[in-house]
């Protein structure tokens, strides 16, 4: 586990000092926090539940989406988790130093000392990053009454909303429904300056963007792709990625979710329950939002997508795209989830939710 020593991180060495419950988490750590990773599942809508897994190893799953973790754990590493990433974020194509706090798990055996203390520490936390920084972290719309309760605990402690998510699952199956592209779509390593300046553009139009120039470099280049409109130009991007480093665990919740599930194993011999294995549509920008079904059926067409993958994209929520809030989309199961990011914050702060910005789905 490589914890590279930051100034951010000596000031949370000094703020241990005064914590008895609460500790970095150490390379002997690791099977531990994945199996206190595993035993608390996300519950999101239609009684869908996911369990997160950063299994081969936690460093590699944080590398591979540009973030530099602080990890704890409760001093027996037993029944509680969390991380604060260093990172970086842009703003009108300005690049900002940014914090990311996620995978905060408390098992039902956590004691309760545990929980006040780390809801004493963690404004703390947040209070001793850099006054400019961006301090950000998601939850599911599903989970804001838990959000709610830990903040209860904490003094000074203020979430605030700033982008309101909505994201898309489809179950790839062979009942999906394609049509001819209606729009030229090309593979981006034959537009390599022009995509550049492309994406420069949209960095600088954007209110939020993510490190896309470097998060591209994770990228198979035969799985980014541009749409090219009249006089040859650029008007959408996006890539198909397929994560390395973090795993999820589908939890049969009511009926639907089980014949889903059941419907997948019959057609395809996945087993959700085991892995999930997740695709993600991202970073996807396109100036015109009817061509989301020339973009799916690009990649249908290709045979890219495998029959019992899960294809996720997200784009705002205040954005208008075909097919949201249905059930069944060009012949597929879709799943909906919503979720919120807010900029956590040592007081109350309201902002104007943004309504221009770039996602990346892999790093919430």
């Amino acid at each position: 586990m490589n914890l590279e020593v930051t100034s951010y991180l000596d000031k949370v060495k000094e703020l241990l000092k005064n914590v008895t419950s609460i500790r970095l988490a150490e390379a002997h750590d690791e099977e531990s926090v994945h199996q206190i990773l595993e035993s608390v599942s996300m519950k999101l809508q239609d009684g869908l539940e996911l369990v997160l897994s950063r299994r081969p190893s936690l460093s590699s799953s944080y590398d591979e989406v540009l973030m530099k973790p602080i990890i704890f754990v409760d001093q027996q590493a037993k029944s509680a988790t969390a991380t604060i990433s260093e990172t970086a974020f842009y703003r009108f194509g300005k690049r900002a130093l940014g914090f990311y706090s996620s995978d905060l798990r408390m098992s039902e055996n956590t004691p309760l000392s545990v929980k006040k203390e780390f809801a004493t520490f963690y404004p703390e936390l947040v209070a001793s990053a850099p006054s400019t920084s961006l301090f950000l972290t998601t939850v599911l719309k599903d989970n804001l009454r838990a959000m709610k309760l830990f903040s209860k605990l904490s003094k000074n402690l203020h979430y605030n909303p700033y982008i309101e998510l909505l994201t898309r699952t489809l179950v790839i199956l062979p009942t999906a429904k394609t049509t001819v592209p209606k729009i030229m779509i090309s593979k981006a390593s034959q537009h390599t300056k022009e995509l550049e300046n492309y994406l420069e553009n949209k960095m600088k139009e954007a209110e939020f963007s993510p490190d896309l120039p470097n998060l591209r470099k994770r990228h198979d280049p035969g799985l980014e792709f541009i749409l090219m409109g009249e006089n040859k130009k650029i008007v959408g991007y996006f890539s198909l990625y397929r994560p390395k480093s973090k795993n999820l665990i589908a939890k049969v919740g009511n009926r639907r979710i089980k014949l889903l599930l059941f419907l997948i194993k019959f057609l395809t011999r996945n087993d959700l329950t085991k892995k999930v294995p997740w695709s993600y549509l991202n970073h996807l920008i396109l100036d015109d939002p009817k061509h989301l079904k020339d973009v799916l059926s690009h990649l249908f067409r290709l045979k890219i997508l495998k029959a019992g993958e899960l294809l996720s994209f997200t784009h705002l929520k205040n954005q208008v795209f075909e097919g949201d809030h249905d059930k069944w989309f060009m012949g597929l199961p879709q799943i909906e989830t919503e979720s919120i990011v807010f900029k956590v914050e040592t007081k109350e702060n309201p902002h104007s939710l943004l309504t221009h910005a770039l996602m990346d789905p892999t790093i919430l």
